[in-house]
């Protein structure tokens, strides 16, 4: 017996739109002979289909890798289960759909929609459009796996085949410029087609993801920090990678990162680079909601006592915890407070033995592997945004209910609740008070100071500025900068975003007084983010009596 994974792939599918209806909450249609001569319409632009064969599983050779003795639990009478079925049988699912995920076909509209959907406002030049697909076929080359299904077509032969197909509309502004945009009605079905080949590019996603929020970080710390957190992506997107090939499929993406100039290194040290930052961070944007969600239920497992709630009241937690994030985190998608993906989510935690299930139905959680994950993750958001997660900040001015502890409960409630606490200390205060004095209590031991918390700011808008020009005759050229500052105390936010302008204005000066000589090589961007993070800690320590600030990251940078 074997099970033989077959992908049908079509680059236009008629039942799209009612599928979309459907999924929006419509009744679905009935059948009628109307709904059938109103096909013929849809005859034009249907495109190309696609049929390609996995990997097959053959059943007695699973069953041998991960039950031994199988054959030994066979019923004859076909009555008895063995206890080993179940998670088997899960497993065996799995497998077939890693395999049917590693067959997927790659088109032009997927390759569109995966760069479309992920850029603001999904409107994005057919020169960068280009440059985004040129940047995914030379991924897809790194792993020979995906070798056979890359498309023979050129980059631009790709684009003009996905245009044909009327998904995305074409403006054309002048001066060689003509952006694309999805046509009315297009956006849900382009993320359709996005979320065919998005689990092949899941892992390099990470790694952009993973540079851009860091700034600077060590190659190792770079492996270290995708392997905490691919094992999560793996199991919700069913990627392609097998856990032995991981490692080196790392090493193998960040060389071709830095062969094409995306990131750029200083001995084992890796940077962001300012030639193809867009296509860098329009990859990373595939899946950045997949990681902050990863965020969201690491949070909520630290902020969990052992023994305390179960698996169901956990995915309860996680729901609450992700609506106290602000709308520019999570876009207002539905999708990503959705408890089947944080169920999900348990499986992997249980798997991977970040939390465990005792007798009592409760989680114990491995507060050891949940650090790890949580210092992977946090630089993934803002040092404001993270406060907010973890309950210390309103994500909204009058919004009570993102705080820690008040969520869910009703406002009547609250003030019911302070006015018993009020009695109950009007009564109770002056009996203990007068008994305190009597028996001569022993002074409390002062509690135990709390290590601050690494935290990160980021500014907004980014930086942008002309660099000095000697000869009025020359070009003009300017540098944008995306600056953040790494923070001792994620508590010091808000006293940095007090003194911002006065930090901004300390960076235009450095950028303002060089020559464009000076800006345009890697060795000169890391020159001038070691003198804007002296002249800043000058700043805090002259105005505040401490530097504040760790480290400045320049997740990314540009010039022209």
């Amino acid at each position: 017996i074997a099970f033989i994974p077959t992908y049908l792939g079509y680059e236009h599918v008629s039942e799209i739109g009612n599928y979309m209806r459907e999924l929006n909450g419509e009744s679905k249609k009935k059948e009628s002979a109307m709904a059938l001569l109103g096909i013929f319409k849809r005859f034009r632009n249907y495109g190309r289909g696609y049929v390609t064969f996995g990997e097959p599983v053959i059943v007695p050779k699973f069953l041998s890798q991960h039950v031994p003795n199988w054959k030994d639990d066979i019923d004859p009478t076909g009555t008895a289960r063995p206890e080993w079925l179940n998670d088997t049988v899960n497993q065996l699912a799995h497998r077939i759909i890693i395999n049917l995920n590693d067959s997927a076909t790659i088109n032009g509209i997927n390759l569109c929609a995966l760069a479309i959907m992920n850029t603001p406002d999904h409107a994005i030049s057919i020169r960068q459009l280009q440059k985004c697909i040129d940047m995914y076929l030379k991924l897809l080359h790194v792993d020979p796996k995906r070798r056979a299904s890359i498309p023979t077509a050129t980059t631009l032969t790709l684009i003009k085949q996905a245009i044909e197909l009327k998904k995305f509309h074409i403006y054309d502004v002048g001066e060689d410029m003509k952006f694309v945009r999805p046509s009315y009605g297009q956006t849900l079905q382009l993320t359709y087609f996005q979320n065919n080949i998005v689990h092949l590019f899941a892992l390099p996603a990470l790694l952009a993801n993973i540079i851009l929020r860091n700034g600077h970080i060590l190659r190792e710390d770079i492996r270290s920090h995708a392997r905490s957190l691919f094992y999560f992506l793996r199991h919700e997107l069913f990627a392609p990678v097998d856990e032995e090939d991981l490692d080196n499929l790392i090493d193998k993406y960040l060389d071709t990162f830095l062969v094409e100039g995306y990131i750029t290194r200083d001995a084992d040290m890796i940077f962001v680079s300012g030639d193809g930052y867009q296509e860098f961070f329009i990859l990373s944007r595939c899946i950045y909601h997949n990681l902050i969600r990863y965020l969201v239920a690491a949070t909520a497992l630290k902020n969990t006592k052992d023994g305390t709630i179960n698996v169901q009241t956990f995915v309860d937690k996680c729901i609450a915890y992700s609506k106290r994030l602000p709308i520019e985190v999570t876009n207002n998608s539905p999708e990503f407070a959705d408890p089947i993906l944080f169920k999900i989510m348990c499986d992997t935690f249980i798997r991977h033995k970040y939390f465990f299930i005792k007798e009592d139905n409760k989680i114990y959680v491995n507060k050891e592997k949940v650090q790890k994950l949580n210092k992977a993750a946090s630089p993934l958001l803002g040092a404001r945004d993270v406060r907010i997660l973890n309950g210390r900040v309103l994500a909204r001015k009058n919004d009570t209910t993102h705080l820690e502890g008040s969520i869910n409960e009703n406002s009547g409630i609250r003030m019911i609740k302070r006015f018993f606490c009020f009695l109950f200390a009007i009564i109770i205060l002056p009996v203990s008070s007068s008994a305190y004095a009597g028996h001569g209590a022993k002074e409390e031991a002062p509690a135990a100071p709390t290590e601050p918390e690494i935290g990160y700011y980021t500014f907004s808008p980014d930086i942008t500025t002309n660099v000095a020009t000697l000869n009025p005759r020359d070009k003009i050229h300017y540098v944008r900068l995306k600056l953040a500052l790494m923070l001792e105390d994620s508590n010091d936010a808000a006293i940095i975003a007090d003194v911002e302008p006065l930090l901004k204005d300390a960076v235009i000066d450095i950028l303002g007084a060089k020559e464009y000589g000076q800006v345009a090589t890697n060795e000169a961007r890391e020159k001038i983010r070691i003198e804007c993070r002296e002249k800043i800690i000058d700043i805090l320590k002259d105005k505040f009596g401490k530097p504040i600030v760790m480290d400045v990251l320049f997740l990314s940078y540009m010039y022209q």
